[in-house]
């Protein structure tokens, strides 16, 4: 029975959870740095200006205050604070600190000083001139000829942009069969416009990093999802080597995509170098919902036809994107959001335009969904109408057109025979269920009177598990003398369970249990390379590596036994 416990099929109870509930589970900050310096950041009330002049002399002659970092300090090196194992699907707009500045609460400048306390009130010592510009907040705006430019001042080729004189910092536009044709044969054509609006992660832990020098080395120890990738972009920032700088996470509180950036880590790494000592920056919540990017809002119209039996003729969808004031996510976010959203329905004809565009409000970002969940707020509302006005249900109008197994992908135009839907499916399963779990009210009794009105609804979507650029893990699995088993994987816990998936991966594939299991996780000094926690890799690619070396040593060991029995490999099981 024990053999069986915690298992790939059976419930485990997550190892850290009581550490995590009962406050015993160490977080970024939750560690003693001798000497440790605080930052707090200068930040612009105008949402688009020219820094004219910064006079930090006030700040500096405050008792504690260490340094001010400004853009003269900064790196020229334009980057994006994206991060994705191809640095290349992001466009580079960013430096550390700007001479302008294009949301309200960007980062101008850092000051660095003893505590916090003395940090915040130099802050307020530190006199900036700007040059206040036209600003653009309405991203149906910003697209007109004569909007002001966010990024008028970039090359778009250096950094990666469809149009900076027209705001816009990727498009796409695709179309699969006649669309037109196919609306004008349908009996029955819904066309609707549906509007989402910005959406903050508040993860419990705000974003956080210390850093320290330690033997000539750069060390971070950050609330990150994507160490390795933070690791890369520093020391490309800051022209330094790999073996100079150590990136690590304790466990991480949260992140949901939001960790996915770079917006601690350099602002550090500046003050660290700049003054030789630890450097600590928190943000606070405030801090979060003002500096942190969040969900892209998006417009997205939808024009969807159906023969009177249900049956789609034409999909026709245009998206626009509010990227912010800087296009971290932007591309990805509108490629993932249209094209999952589209390819889940059989249709003779497809199209999609949309584009990602600049406008001086907070910047957006990776969330949970990647622009799926905007797009299919649309394409599902527009679907559940047809269905309406057709006399049948939601479901049914789904099961008629969803794809089947066998399907090739079609999005904007027909993907290669690798790319077609196949293997483990379940999207049938899935309608079942869902339309199974409405009929009973999830078990819910509906609350008497006639104050409630109680409604009830599905969607139905796609996601892709990785980017299309790749998403890599590297693992080891170690066995000891002692039966522990020791697994050291890239891939960063911020509550996303890949703890417990891992270990109870590497228990079925070495016939142990999961408490003999040690997870090592997210070190660049000590653990082999991951692309990082985001896209659900966790557990289909982190854990696909994990299965693969346990499963190796398995082998190994089975072997080893083979080689002093004289039996044969397969006659052997591995027990706890």
């Amino acid at each position: 029975e024990r053999a069986q416990t915690g298992r790939v099929g059976t419930s485990l109870h997550a190892p850290a959870s009581e550490r995590v509930v009962s406050g015993l589970e160490p977080y970024t900050l939750d560690v003693a740095i001798p000497g440790l310096l605080h930052a707090s950041l200068v930040r612009s009330p105008h949402p688009h200006a020219r820094i004219r002049s910064i006079d930090t002399s006030e700040a500096l002659a405050l008792p504690g205050v260490h340094a001010v970092l400004t853009h003269h300090d900064s790196p020229a090196t334009l980057y994006s604070s994206a991060r994705h194992e191809d640095r290349f699907d992001d466009p580079d707009d960013s430096r550390v600190f700007d001479d302008v500045v294009r949301f309200r609460g960007q980062r101008v400048a850092a000051v660095i000083a003893d505590d916090i306390g003395i940090a915040e009130a130099a802050v307020r010592l530190v006199r900036v001139d700007y040059e206040v510009l036209p600003a653009v907040f309405d991203p149906e705006e910003a697209r007109r000829p004569g909007a002001p430019l966010v990024h008028g001042d970039k090359d778009p080729a250096v950094s990666r942009l469809a149009d900076p004189q027209r705001n816009v910092v990727a498009e796409m536009h695709g179309e699969h069969g006649d669309v037109a044709a196919g609306l004008a044969r349908a009996d029955e054509v819904v066309t609707g416009t549906w509007s989402t609006h910005r959406v903050a992660h508040t993860h419990l832990e705000t974003h956080a990093t210390i850093g320290w020098m330690e033997e000539g080395r750069l060390v971070l120890r950050t609330s990150s999802q994507v160490p390795f990738l933070v690791q890369r972009e520093i020391c490309r920032l800051f022209e330094l080597t790999p073996d100079q700088v150590r990136v690590f996470t304790a466990r991480v509180g949260g992140g949901f995509g939001g960790k996915q950036e770079i917006l601690t880590e350099d602002v550090v790494t500046l003050a660290v170098l700049a003054t030789g000592r630890p450097v600590q920056l928190e943000f606070t919540r405030s801090d979060e919902f003002t500096l942190s990017p969040a969900r892209h809002p998006m417009r997205v119209g939808v024009t969807v036809g159906a023969t009177a039996d249900g049956v789609l003729t034409a999909l026709a969808v245009d998206v626009l994107s509010d990227t912010g004031a800087y296009g971290n996510h932007g591309p990805g976010v509108m490629f993932h959001g249209c094209n999952e959203s589209i390819a889940l329905y059989r249709s003779p004809a497809k199209r999609v335009d949309a584009q990602s565009v600049y406008t001086n409000n907070l910047p957006s970002g990776a969330f949970r969904g990647y622009g799926l969940g905007q797009v299919i707020f649309a394409i599902e509302s527009a679907l559940d109408e047809l269905a309406r006005r057709l006399g049948i249900s939601g479901f049914e109008i789904r099961r008629r057109n969803a794809v089947v197994p066998g399907d090739p992908l079609i999005i904007t135009h027909a993907e290669g025979p690798d790319l077609g839907f196949g293997g483990s499916y379940g999207l049938d399963q899935c309608l079942d269920l869902a339309e199974q779990a409405l009929g009973d009210g999830g078990g819910d009794p509906v609350p008497a009177g006639d104050r409630w009105l109680v409604g009830e609804g599905m969607a139905a979507a796609m996601i892709a598990t990785m980017p299309p650029r790749g998403h890599f893990a590297d693992v080891t699995v170690a066995l000891a003398t002692d039966g522990i088993v020791t697994v050291s994987v890239g891939t960063a816990e911020f509550g996303n369970g890949t703890t417990t998936v891992h270990a109870q991966l590497a228990a079925t594939a070495l016939g142990t249990t999961p408490d003999r299991i040690r997870i090592r996780q997210s070190d660049t000094d000590v653990t082999r390379y991951d692309t990082g926690a985001f896209g659900s890799a966790g557990t289909v690619v982190a854990g696909k590596a994990v299965h693969g070396a346990a499963t190796a040593l398995a082998d190994l060991l089975r072997e080893a036994a083979a080689a002093r029995t004289g039996l044969a490999a397969d006659a052997f099981a591995l027990t706890p």
